[in-house]
């Protein structure tokens, strides 16, 4: 397999789900990092993440690959040492549990608010504020309902724990303050952004200056001993709605920024310089003037995580049922983020509740009618989960990265905390549509039109099977691609589309199915969610198959024999029939593992 043309590219692709994700991802990189103890041994899988080119994340996911690729690819093991899970996110913010509930389900007033109560009119302003601020958000097309935190423990707002509660959000305001006294509008996301620095990041990198173009310069980066990583964030025009067909999905990665959907791209490094039409506007001396630091690490991981915004839903709520000396804590917390109980203290066209990336750099570039955003001077960014796809494969069914394997990890929390394959099925839906273009491939020597992305079973099917409880691959087969309409124009790809390998969030060796909004943990805890997380990947150490291992790597491979046989990466090989010959051990492995 080494002599071939085309080395075999392997992708991870780690799902948005808050902590849950961020230590579900982290056992998984540990099972397929060499650097692990034992997992090198047999019926383990380590060196599979020293064999990958791409990790692309959402939301929690993305913390987790912030806090990796920031700590210069430091192992889990030494990396978790510097995560402070003990302390909240957020502080003065409870772990929540989880409940689905319509955004107009809520009642500007609950039914224990009197009107007797001294400060009931500034009570009213402040709900009816954050009412219509949160309105702004649309339902999605796909489902009625969103999730809305529920309190699991209620918050110490005792006057010692209200001064430490300032402290925390006076200095991330300081932080923040030096984007906004250049002329950046801030928003949530900035903070948040902050917040998650504080947190996750190793400690040298939770300078405010920290940017995510600046890891390039990072040894292990350059040293190619780290994969790319992605992190994902959904185009939105407030007011319109988008779901995962037609969402316009957007990637930072440590050299550009931009949307494969739009075909458009900025080096990372000078996005937050004014541009039109992709040309500086500013010049001195004839030489352009462009911006730095613009691409901060917390605020590109924040904003690629919306849990900051439905837990100040929370806080929204909290504030209207509080006692008077609650209610001002919480308004001055607010008050930190630019926050008044007026509705005229907010610039309502700079939407605060998304993520701001002022000014658009795409703005008039390109051709008006190729170009959605080409008269928008603001672009708003929100979780790149939000148009239902909470795995992040998107950019690894990108033809010019040729990617042949993905390993999808699913933490989503689809019914009771736990996935059910209604993602996969979401990114099937966006794929199988006609405005999304398919390829073209040689079956049985006869060039047929396929989709990109494989066959998913419907939720119902995918838990009957028990898929969403073990290791399964889809789209091993290229024969078994849904088919398009071959166009006379159509002529042979050599992209082959890859394998989707799902390894969904389960209950190994332990219950893992905990609330996306829950902002605390114990050692003990984090421990046993990383280990049962290993358990997934590794399918308990391949002690449920003793094979298992083995046919991980016949699966890794199986791109690569499906070239041999189209005559696509052949070297010396002695022929084509033996070059692409499967193993019968391998043929087995795919009889076991591929779905159809």
């Amino acid at each position: 397999m080494l002599s071939s043309l085309k080395p075999i590219t392997i992708g991870i692709a780690i799902s948005g789900g808050g902590y849950r994700s961020f230590l579900n991802g982290a056992g998984a990189l540990a099972a397929f990092d060499d650097r692990t103890m034992n997992s090198t041994n047999p019926g383990h899988l380590g060196g599979v993440l020293q064999s990958t080119s791409y990790i692309s994340a959402i939301s929690g996911g993305s913390w987790l690959l912030m806090s990796m690729i920031l700590g210069d690819y430091e192992p889990i093991v030494k990396l978790k040492k510097e995560w402070h899970m003990l302390d909240p996110l957020l502080e003065g913010i409870p772990n929540m549990k989880q409940v689905e509930v319509s955004r107009n389900d809520v009642q500007v007033l609950p039914v224990d608010f009197k009107d007797d109560d001294g400060g009931f009119y500034e009570k009213l302003r402040f709900k009816t504020f954050f009412k219509d601020m949160f309105k702004k958000k649309e339902e999605p097309k796909i489902s009625a309902t969103n999730v809305l935190p529920n309190i699991e423990v209620s918050p110490d707002l005792s006057l010692k724990n209200i001064k430490k509660i300032f402290n925390f959000y006076k200095n991330l305001h300081v932080e923040v303050r030096s984007k906004k006294s250049v002329g950046f509008p801030v928003s949530f996301t900035d903070y948040w952004g902050r917040a998650l620095s504080r947190k996750i990041f190793p400690k040298s990198a939770r300078s405010p200056n920290k940017t995510f173009s600046s890891v390039t310069m990072l040894n292990s980066f350059q040293m190619f001993y780290q994969p790319l990583p992605i992190i994902l964030s959904n185009l939105r025009e407030p007011g319109v709605e988008k779901t995962s067909i037609n969402s316009n999905i957007f990637e930072f990665t440590p050299f550009e920024f931009g949307s494969w959907d739009l075909k458009m791209f900025m080096n990372l490094k000078y996005l937050g310089s004014l541009l039109c039409g992709g040309v500086p506007v500013f010049h001195i001396s004839k030489k352009a003037i462009c911006f730095n630091n613009f691409d901060n690490a917390g605020f590109i991981t924040g904003t690629s995580s919306s849990l900051f915004n439905n837990v100040l839903i929370y806080v929204w709520q909290l504030a209207a049922t509080s006692t008077r000396e609650k209610y001002r804590a919480i308004k001055a917390v607010l008050n930190t983020f630019g926050l008044t109980s007026q509705q005229n203290g907010i610039d309502p066209k700079k939407h605060p509740d998304y993520a701001l990336y002022t000014p658009n750099p795409f703005y008039r570039y390109g051709q008006e009618q190729n170009n959605e955003i080409f008269h928008d001077k603001h672009l708003y960014m929100v979780d790149g989960g939000e148009d239902g796809q909470n795995i992040p494969i998107q950019p690894l069914l990108q033809k010019s990265r040729q990617v042949d394997l993905i390993f999808a990890l699913d933490s989503t929390a689809d019914v009771g905390g736990w996935p059910n394959g209604t993602i996969l099925q979401n990114t099937m839906d966006r794929y199988h549509h006609k405005d999304h273009k398919g390829t073209t491939v040689s079956i049985d020597g006869v060039p047929t039109s396929i989709d990109l992305f494989p066959e998913i079973p419907k939720p119902k099917m995918f838990v009957d099977k028990k898929l969403n409880k073990r290791p399964i691959f889809f789209g091993c087969h290229l024969s078994k691609f849904p088919k398009r309409n071959l166009n006379k124009e159509d002529v042979v790809d050599e992209y082959l589309p890859p394998i989707v390998g799902y390894f969904a969030n389960t209950n190994h060796s332990y219950l893992s199915n905990t609330s996306t909004f829950r902002l605390t943990y114990t050692d003990d805890e984090v421990s046993h969610l990383i280990e049962n997380a290993y358990n997934i990947m590794s399918y308990s150490n391949s002690t449920i198959d003793e094979n298992y291992y083995k046919c991980i790597g016949c699966i890794m491979v199986k791109r690569e024999f499906d070239r041999r046989s189209r005559g696509l990466s052949l070297i010396n090989q002695g022929g084509k029939e033996q070059a692409s010959r499967v193993p019968g051990f391998c043929g087995r492995c795919y009889k076991d593992y591929c779905y159809n």
